[in-house]
This record gives structure tokens, sequence and C-alpha cells, in this order.
């Protein structure tokens, strides 16, 4: 009979292409596997909401936010004296955020940042000039720690040799989330261009998308809130 197209050959290159089959479809039943595993964890899925919501409604501010600014007066320059003010606040703030988690658990180090995160977007979306804005930039700057703090506590709850993929699987799984969001931008964004006209309603449509943050954020407090006396820090597995 013919040979089998995966028989071994003496190039390694021929090994390698029958190979990349199989093992793409482990790496993916392993990010699955994960997935499942996040969910059904109620420690993990609960400190991980806040990341997913944002993941998603981030993704409908990002296309429409430098219009946003443009139209409230501030050129390419000013545009990037707000991004420094936040960057530099994440800086500052994200060690703050971990001696809280360590301290306080998970609660008060993820809560706290995405508590700001919902003011920021709020002040964002109602904003009338550029103080606005940098006020709005102060507030998420010092929110910028609370994915990294929910990667954080995400690791405390699993096992030290499945660490590595579950830090990947979280990284795939915002990224899918942040898809999911930019294809749900365009058509959002069609009906209140048709809904909302700029001519009548002005920068309304601008607001109501960057408003989705606060929802995102707001909605993973609200979780975290009615969670709080059954996060724990530490695993108990440890």
């Amino acid at each position: 009979g013919k040979a089998s197209v995966c028989a071994p050959h003496d190039m390694a290159g021929d090994q390698g292409t029958c190979a990349a089959p199989s093992q793409l479809s482990h790496i993916a039943a392993s990010q699955l596997g994960e997935a499942r595993r996040f969910w059904a964890d109620k420690q993990i899925r609960t400190a991980m909401l806040v990341p997913w919501a944002e993941a998603v409604t981030a993704a409908f501010t990002g296309p429409i936010y430098p219009f946003f600014m443009q139209n409230l007066g501030l050129d390419a320059g000013g545009m990037g004296k707000l991004r420094t003010v936040q960057h530099a606040l994440n800086a500052a703030s994200a060690p703050i955020a971990g001696c809280l988690l360590d301290a306080r658990g998970p609660f008060l180090g993820i809560a706290l940042p995405a508590s700001l995160c919902a003011i920021g977007c709020a002040i964002r979306s109602m904003a009338q000039s550029t103080s606005w804005l940098v006020a709005a930039n102060v507030f998420s700057g010092l929110s910028g720690a609370k994915t990294e703090m929910a990667t954080a506590h995400l690791s405390r709850h699993t096992d030290p040799s499945r660490r590595t993929l579950a830090v990947s699987a979280a990284r795939v799984q915002l990224q899918a989330l942040a898809l999911l969001g930019t294809l749900l931008f365009t058509p959002t964004n069609w009906v209140l261009t048709a809904l909302l006209p700029e001519s009548t309603w002005g920068m309304l449509r601008f607001r109501l998308l960057i408003s989705l943050c606060v929802f995102g954020c707001g909605f993973g407090v609200i979780v975290l809130c009615c969670s709080a006396g059954t996060l724990v820090f530490h695993s108990s597995e440890a």
C-alpha cells in the first residue's frame, strides 16, 4: 500500500509538519480546558469578571476616542500629554495595588482599581473641556493594575505546574473578548450614527460609547462586592 503521509523521513522538517496539527489540537484543548476551569471556579470567575468585561467595553472606546478629544480642542501634543499622565500613574499605582492585594485580599486589590476606572470613564464620557479629560486620565491611571491583580489572583488559585498555561489562557480570553467588542463596534456605531446624528445631538454618540466602560468596570465591582465575603487570596490547595 501507499506509505503514510506522516511516515518518518530523513528530513526533520517532515516530522515537524506532521506533528504540527497534533500540537495545535493539544494547545486548543488546553486553552478550552482552562476557560472551563476559570468559569467553574468561583474564586477565579469572580476576579476575572472585571478584566473580561473591560476587554469588551474598552473596544467600543478605542476607535472614537481620538475624535472625541479633537472635538474638545486637543491636538496630537495634548493627547500625548494625557497619555503621559495616565502611564506615569499606571507605573506609580501598580505597586500599591499589589500591596493591597497581598495585605487585604482580592476584594480591595481588584475592586478599588476597578472602581477608579469606572469613575474615570464616567468623567470622560461627560467631559466638557480638557480639564475634564485630565481628571479622567488621573483616575484611569490609578486603576491601571486591575487586570494584573486579577491575573495574580488567578495564579494563586492555580497549581504551580499549570500557572504558565493559566496566564496564557487568561491573555487569550482577553484578546478574544476585545476582538468580540471590536466586531460589535461597527454595527453599534452605525445604529447610533443613524439615530443620533451629530448635527442634532452633538457628541452624544461618542459619550454613549465611552460610557460603556462604566458599565463594564461597574458590573465587575458589583459582583466583587456581592462576593467579598467568600473571596480568599490564598488557595486552599497551598
